[in-house]
């Protein structure tokens, strides 16, 4: 199964509690899924997690256009991937 794991505002890999978290969540899941990551990474792969990277903006709240500006990017990896689950971690003022 293809899932996208979708966190658009968090850095990966990282060293806060919510990277830490989406970064071992994202391993366990890989042991028996096709899990595909979209953060804040830029395009690599994280112990064979796919990763796409976060349109970035500097506009205030940066969570909300960061995720609004995403969209279209998401639309067409989960057309290309055939993603068939988007696993979404919503935050106030994310869209």
């Amino acid at each position: 199964m293809k899932i996208l794991l979708l966190i658009p505002h968090i850095k990966i890999p990282g060293t806060s509690g919510g990277s830490i978290h989406h970064y071992e969540f994202a391993k366990s899941m890989k042991k028996i899924n096709d899990i595909i990551m979209f953060a804040e990474c830029g395009r690599c792969k994280i112990n064979d997690v796919k990763c796409f990277s976060s349109t970035k903006s500097f506009l205030i709240p940066k969570q909300f256009w960061n995720s609004l500006l995403s969209i279209p990017k998401i639309l067409r990896i989960c057309k290309k991937e055939e993603v068939e689950i988007i696993h979404d971690r919503t935050d106030p003022g994310q869209v």
